[in-house]
């Protein structure tokens, strides 16, 4: 006779507070409005916007998701942003889940489809050229996603 874990009830699919991503959600409230700055968005991705348009020209086609009846999918450019801004300070996957309202494990996810084998090599070149490395990233930056249990 074995011994189950009594099954624990999903409460919800998706929280609340992750549901209103459209409407207050990083990408979609602040970066819109960084792209009227230059100099802002600029410090915020490290790279200039003309750069992440080309970047997502070239990688888009690799990390666009299809929208199902069940939800709808993140948008190659927010997935691109995501991981951008991973790489761009170094902030564990949970800070930046909380401000692009997804969940960490989704950050986990588009860090490692998006700075993976298949689209990094055609970011390789556009962010040598692009990313300000005069100023200091916070705990240092790598270009490959780290598998730690919160980052």
């Amino acid at each position: 006779m074995s011994r189950r874990r009594p099954c624990s009830v999903r409460r919800c699919w998706v929280h609340p507070i992750l549901r209103k991503r459209l409407q207050r959600g990083e990408y979609h409230v602040l970066v819109q409005e960084l792209r009227l700055d230059d100099h802002l968005f600029q410090q915020y991705f490290r790279m200039s916007k003309d750069v992440f348009d080309e970047l997502l020209g070239k990688v888009g086609p690799l990390i666009t998701k299809v929208d199902t009846c069940m939800r709808l999918s993140i948008g190659p450019a927010e997935r691109l942003a995501i991981c951008l801004r991973y790489l761009a300070t170094g902030d564990s996957y949970r800070t930046i889940a909380f401000s692009y309202r997804v969940g960490h494990a989704t950050v986990a996810v588009i860090v490692k489809e998006v700075a993976g084998d298949e689209a990094f090599p055609l970011m390789d070149n556009l962010l040598l050229h692009s990313l300000d490395v005069t100023s200091p990233v916070k705990g240092g930056c790598s270009t490959t996603a780290s598998a730690g249990p919160d980052h």
